[in-house]
């Protein structure tokens, strides 16, 4: 397996082992079971999928509970299931508990897939499938690959820590959180997305989050008590934010 950095998912897996280098990139699908997958889908995997699956896709290969997101799942998943997928959404993930959310990968044309949850209709029909409610859970794959490991190592271990968010919902968000970012000369992190923004600074970090419909959430960590108070300034001040709680 040939790896490209043009690829958002060999981009992610580049990053996750450069954070965390135990993690086990290469407990990839067999041929027959991505094969077995193409035939039950009825036309192969999107090029995204392929590529996690050819990292991740053996049984096992990435756990993340109550999810089974290998290969032979998802085979078992489609030859149970009557009907089609409406053709932006792929299954991505069958969930194995109450409530039973699916993960599925939302394509939209030019970017990257969004990872999505909606309640179950395996061993039903995905005709059935209730898109209209869809649940966003991350703005691009790569981002939800990269921001658990991000958070393991870059925001858990720094000793302070705060939340803030806003009352409700604003449209003027996520501009002001970028011109923060910009007026103080951070970067964004290469696998933010719409959804998340992600800013690594000196001995500090930010991570961002709205939801559709939801107000704007931010958690910040610091190894710098200076910094700490000056960011935390900045996300009221220019941001609008209101203190949730400090650690």
């Amino acid at each position: 397996m040939s790896e490209t950095h043009d690829d958002p998912v060999d981009r992610a897996v580049t990053y996750m082992t450069s954070l965390e280098p135990t993690i086990d990139v290469h407990r990839g699908a067999s041929p027959e079971s991505l094969a077995a997958l193409e035939r039950a889908l009825g036309r192969p995997p999107s090029a995204p999928h392929r590529r996690f699956l050819e990292h991740f896709g053996a049984p096992g290969g990435m756990k993340v509970d109550p999810l089974d997101l290998d290969a032979d799942a998802l085979v078992g998943a489609y030859e149970s299931t009557e009907g089609s997928l409406p053709a932006e959404y792929e299954l991505f993930g069958v969930s194995q508990e109450d409530p039973y959310l699916d993960l599925f990968l939302h394509h939209t044309e030019g970017r990257e897939p969004r990872v999505v949850a909606m309640h179950s209709v395996i061993g039903g029909d995905f005709g059935r499938i209730p898109a209209a409610h869809a649940q966003v859970v991350s703005g691009a794959l790569s981002e939800w690959l990269c921001l658990p490991v991000f958070v393991r190592v870059r925001y858990q271990p720094r000793p302070f820590k705060a939340t803030l968010a806003h009352a409700g919902p604003r449209d003027d968000a996520w501009p002001r959180f970028q011109a923060m970012v910009d007026e103080n000369e951070m970067r964004l992190a290469w696998f933010s997305s719409d959804i998340t923004k992600i800013v690594e600074t000196g001995d500090s970090v930010i991570v961002a989050k709205r939801l559709p419909g939801a107000p704007l959430a931010v958690a910040v960590a610091s190894s710098s008590r200076t910094e700490f108070a000056a960011i935390r300034w900045w996300l009221t001040r220019d941001v609008g934010l209101e203190l949730r709680a400090v650690v």
